[in-house]
């Protein structure tokens, strides 16, 4: 009897495993409770092959590939999906990001903004400039090769702009997106990734920074950024929110942002800057 069921067992493993096998073979995907766009770890944000180790293993490493100048405006999403399903892929069940605390204006720091930057239509600025309103600031580059990366945060911002507009704020607030890239990331290829995946340039703009001057930026804004020895750029995918005396005010981080919390956020910053300017 005993051994009778030791080869009962037996046969029932190797049914389990063959059941498996076939299973995966047939690209049955297994289930995961992590976030699909979550940027905390390098396998959850990075196609397979890219993943790096080392110092840098906290943010996502995406290799720059090498568009052509004719398909630069073709690298569009797959399209069928509103700016509304974007939001609640990047901040529904499946999200993951998280806000960090909201400072108050006695508690913030002021950012040292005077670096020279080029917008999409070729118009030379200095980002002081763009301080007298709320600011949404992220960052991107067009060779990122990852769907759920820059691709998504350029059509969520496109979605947050949808909402801005519907909430009247347009003339009221300022979103920005600036390139990780800017040897390549010309102001023609800029202005063509961000119309692609549908971002207006009234309240808009993708912007350039100096080459020579950017870690100098990216450092004082404390953004997080790598650059490897085989082309790839590690970067994280982070919102900062600055209000319009050019103040860190807070940051989302993670994955890609909820556009209803910023929205509520850039509100905020909106009642403020018109309450100071009747108490002024």
């Amino acid at each position: 009897m005993r051994c009778h069921q030791t080869s009962t067992l037996g046969i029932a493993v190797v049914l389990i495993a063959i059941a498996l096998f076939i299973g995966c073979d047939e690209g049955v995907p297994m289930q995961t409770d992590a976030p699909s766009l979550a940027v905390d770890s390098l396998e959850a944000c990075c196609p397979p092959g890219l993943v790096k180790g080392g110092a840098d293993a906290s943010a996502g490493v995406v290799a720059a590939s090498q568009p052509s100048e004719s398909n630069v405006a073709q690298s569009q999403p797959a399209t069928g999906g509103s700016h509304d399903d974007t939001d609640r892929a990047a901040s529904g069940a499946s999200g993951g990001w998280r806000a960090g605390p909201w400072l108050e204006p006695a508690d913030r720091d002021v950012f040292y903004l005077d670096f020279a930057v080029t917008d999409q239509d070729g118009r030379e600025l200095n980002l002081q400039d763009l301080v007298g309103k709320p600011i949404a600031l992220t960052f991107i580059f067009t060779r990122c090769p990852s769907p759920d990366m820059c691709p998504l945060m350029t059509a969520t911002m496109a979605g947050l702009q949808e909402r801005v507009e519907q909430a009247g704020l347009s003339d009221r607030v300022r979103l920005v997106m600036m390139t990780y890239d800017p040897t390549y990331d010309t102001p023609a290829r800029l202005k063509a990734y961000g119309a692609g995946r549908g971002l207006q340039f009234t309240n808009a703009l993708m912007l350039r920074p100096d080459p020579d001057r950017f870690r100098e930026l990216i450092d004082e804004l404390r953004i997080g950024v790598s650059y490897n020895a085989d082309g790839s750029i590690g970067h994280f995918i982070e919102l900062l929110l600055i209000d319009s005396d050019g103040r860190y005010v807070r940051d989302y981080q993670g994955a890609i942002w909820g556009n209803e919390a910023v929205l509520a956020d850039l509100k905020r910053l909106d009642a403020e800057r018109r309450s100071a300017q009747v108490g002024g």
